[in-house]
């Protein structure tokens, strides 16, 4: 199942480069045929000769990417300047 890119707020700009039109990015299991991409991008992924590998290869970055992104945000969450759900200090 793909990810959506809002899931990130503030990191999901890290993460565009990996979104189809609509914003999802793919994850393990995911078939490109399942996704809105920019036409050069689905011709890439429909060549027949190097298709299924750039796919693979990424998809395996765009994995990766997601990872690095979230346990950034686990951090975020835990530092001094997230107030989500926090009460401010006056």
């Amino acid at each position: 199942m793909a990810f959506h890119l809002s899931n990130l707020g503030s990191l999901s700009a890290t993460l565009q480069g990996y979104a189809d039109n609509e914003g999802f990015i793919p994850e393990k299991g995911d078939h490109w045929q399942e996704f809105k991409w920019p036409h050069k991008r689905q011709q890439a992924f429909a060549d027949q000769e190097k298709g299924e590998a750039y796919w693979q290869d990424f998809l395996a970055k765009a994995i990766a990417a997601t990872i690095k992104a979230e346990r950034a945000l686990e951090n975020l969450k835990y530092s001094e300047g997230w107030y989500r759900g926090k009460r401010h200090k006056h």
